[in-house]
C-alpha cells in the first residue's frame, strides 16, 4: 500500500516513478523535522489521483511554511479555485515547468506527501465542484446528472496488476449499494 509507495521511485518497470533532478534537495521520507519549510510538490500521477492526493492540500496549509504544487494542467482552475483562501499555497502548471521557483528548501512528490497524512487518518475529505471552480479542457460539462467516470484496469503489464486492480463486477456490486438508481 502506501507505506511502500516511495520504493517505486526511479526503478526500471513500468510502473515506477521517475523523480526529477533538481537544485535542491529531494526528501523520500517526510516527518515532522520538515515541517516549516518551503516544499515544492512534484505531480507524478493521473488525474484520479491527483484529485485523491488534494485531500491533503489544507493540511499542507498548515505544516509547512509555502508550499508549491505541480498539477496537471487540467487540474490547475481547479485547484486554484478550490484552494484559494490557503494564502501559502501556490498552485504550478506542469507546462510553467520548474524555473523562477524562488525560495524552495525542499521538493518530495505529491503521493509521498499523501501516503504520510493518510497513515493515522489525519486528513479530511475536500469537497471539489469541478462546475463552478472549473477544470480546463472541457472535462466536466454543465447537465442535470453528475456522471462520474472510472477505471478500473491497471496496466496488465505491471508487476502487481493483481493486487492493483478490482474487477468490473466487484466494483459495481459495491457502488450500487451505495448509490441506488445509479445507471
Amino acid at each position: 500500500g502506501m507505506s511502500l509507495y516511495k520504493y517505486r521511485y526511479n526503478r526500471s518497470y513500468i510502473d515506477s516513478v521517475q523523480v526529477p533532478r533538481l537544485s535542491f534537495s529531494f526528501i523520500e521520507d517526510i516527518s515532522e523535522e520538515n515541517f516549516g519549510s518551503n516544499i515544492l510538490v512534484i505531480r507524478e500521477q493521473g488525474i484520479g489521483d491527483e484529485l485523491l492526493f488534494s485531500r491533503i492540500i489544507p493540511r499542507l496549509s498548515l505544516d509547512f511554511r509555502s508550499v508549491k504544487i505541480q498539477v496537471l494542467p487540467e487540474l490547475y482552475n481547479l485547484f486554484k479555485n478550490t484552494f484559494s483562501s490557503y494564502v501559502n499555497i501556490e498552485f504550478l502548471s506542469v507546462e510553467d515547468g520548474f524555473s523562477g521557483l524562488g525560495s524552495i528548501d525542499y521538493y518530495t512528490l505529491f503521493g509521498t506527501l499523501f501516503s504520510y497524512y493518510n497513515r493515522d487518518s489525519v486528513i479530511s475529505p475536500v469537497i471539489l465542484n469541478p462546475l463552478s471552480d472549473g477544470l480546463k479542457g472541457g472535462l466536466i460539462s454543465k447537465s442535470d446528472k453528475i456522471r462520474v467516470g472510472f477505471c478500473l484496469g491497471g496496466n496488465p503489464r505491471s508487476r502487481n496488476y493483481s493486487e492493483r486492480s478490482v474487477l468490473d463486477s466487484d466494483f459495481l456490486e459495491i457502488i450500487r449499494g451505495d448509490f441506488p438508481g445509479m445507471e
